[in-house]
């Protein structure tokens, strides 16, 4: 299932498509880990002054893994810890509008890697004050509409809670 939607994020209006995950991307071309972060029947939901969202995460620094990095961003963004983590799928974005000047991360297109996780423990501490995700709340996911979330993300959520916990027969 590919679900596509158009955005802007800051100057750029960016078209994102939401495919199943293909193990042959892992390479290069993932720039950013990101990752619905489930506990129970609930959804983290991030919000930030500018939107609420269900994917927190960011970039790898050099050397790090993409699990390394997805725990790590989720701790500095949102304050959780995850119990495990499953590629979901991949978020394929493309510029369609011009590069910004300055722009220092990939133009014209870039993939970033979709979990879905497990909450495990809640860090206050750790999450970073001055960080761009402001809050961090879990939601029941049956209070969701779709209206609330962009297409992509919706059918992400939709994807994250038919995945198998692991560790866990029949969850």
């Amino acid at each position: 299932m590919m679900v596509t939607d158009t955005v802007s994020w800051g100057p750029s209006t960016i078209e994102l498509t939401f495919e199943p995950w293909d193990p042959a991307v892992d390479g290069g071309d993932v720039s950013s880990v990101r990752a619905i972060i489930l506990a129970g029947d609930k959804v983290l939901v991030v919000t930030n002054e500018h939107e609420m969202h269900i994917v927190p995460g960011g970039q790898p620094q050099e050397g790090e893994t993409h699990d390394d990095a997805l725990r790590r961003e989720l701790l500095e963004e949102t304050g959780w810890t995850i119990e495990s983590a499953v590629p979901l799928g991949c978020l394929r974005c493309r510029h369609v509008t011009p590069k910004p000047e300055g722009y220092r991360h990939p133009y014209p297109e870039f993939v970033q890697k979709v979990y879905v996780a497990w909450a495990d423990q809640f860090t206050p501490e750790a999450k970073h004050a001055d960080d761009y995700e402001r809050l961090a709340e879990f939601r029941p996911i049956g209070k969701l509409a779709p209206n609330e979330l962009p297409n992509t993300q919706w059918a992400m959520l939709q994807a994250a809670v038919r995945v198998p916990r692991p560790g866990r027969p029949g969850c």
